[in-house]
C-alpha cells in the first residue's frame, strides 16, 4: 500500500517591490518518497490587476514572471501529490512603472528678478499611489528663493540685494523604487 505524502510548498524568493515588471522568483521543490507517482508543481497568479507570463514556464521552480501592467501581484507556487494532498506558498511583488524625468526649457539667461520654470510630470499609465516629483537646487551663485520644490511650474527669484548669477536645479521623478532624474 502506498499513501499519498503531503507536500511542503516553499518559496525562497522574498517578496519586493520592482521596478518595471519583471521578477526572479524560486521555489524549492518538494522531493517525494519513493512510491509517490502523482506529483506536480506549478506556479499561478493568485491575484494582481493584470495578467502574468512564467518564463521559461509555469512548471519550472525558478521563472522569471513578467506581469502586463504595474500592480501588487500575488503568486503562488503549488504542491500537488494525487488528488487529495496539496499545499501551496505565496509571495508578493509590487510592480512599478519607470518615469521619465522632462525639466522642461531650454531656459536661458533673463533680465527679470524671477523665472517660472515648466517641467513637464511624467503621466502614468498606472499608478500604484506612491508617486513624487520635486525640483533639487544642484548648485547656485546667488541668493535665491524657489515658490514651492513640488510644482512643476515653480517660480526661481533672485534674492532682491542679491547680485546677478545662476540657480541650477534638476527635476526628479520617483515612483516607488523607480526614479528618474
Amino acid at each position: 500500500v502506498c499513501f499519498y505524502q503531503e507536500p511542503i510548498a516553499e518559496i525562497i524568493t522574498q517578496g519586493a517591490d520592482i521596478c518595471g515588471y519583471t521578477a526572479s522568483i524560486e521555489a524549492i521543490p518538494f522531493v517525494y518518497d519513493p512510491c509517490e507517482s502523482y506529483d506536480t508543481a506549478y506556479w499561478i497568479q493568485e491575484s494582481g490587476p493584470g495578467t502574468s507570463t512564467f518564463v521559461p514556464g509555469p512548471t519550472s521552480a525558478i521563472v522569471d514572471v513578467t506581469a502586463s501592467m504595474c500592480g501588487t501581484y500575488v503568486y503562488g507556487w503549488v504542491e500537488e501529490n494525487g488528488p487529495y494532498c496539496a499545499d501551496t506558498a505565496y509571495v508578493t511583488f509590487g510592480f512599478f512603472e519607470t518615469p521619465t524625468a522632462n525639466a522642461g526649457g531650454p531656459y536661458g539667461p533673463t533680465c527679470d528678478t524671477c523665472a517660472t520654470l515648466a517641467a513637464m510630470p511624467w503621466v502614468y499609465t498606472c499608478s500604484n499611489g506612491v508617486d513624487t516629483n520635486y525640483w533639487e537646487v544642484i548648485s547656485s551663485n546667488m541668493l535665491y528663493t524657489i515658490s514651492d520644490m513640488s510644482d512643476p511650474n515653480a517660480e526661481v527669484c533672485r534674492e532682491f540685494w542679491s547680485e546677478a548669477g545662476f540657480v541650477q536645479l534638476v527635476w526628479h521623478e520617483e515612483n516607488g523604487p523607480c526614479s528618474n532624474t
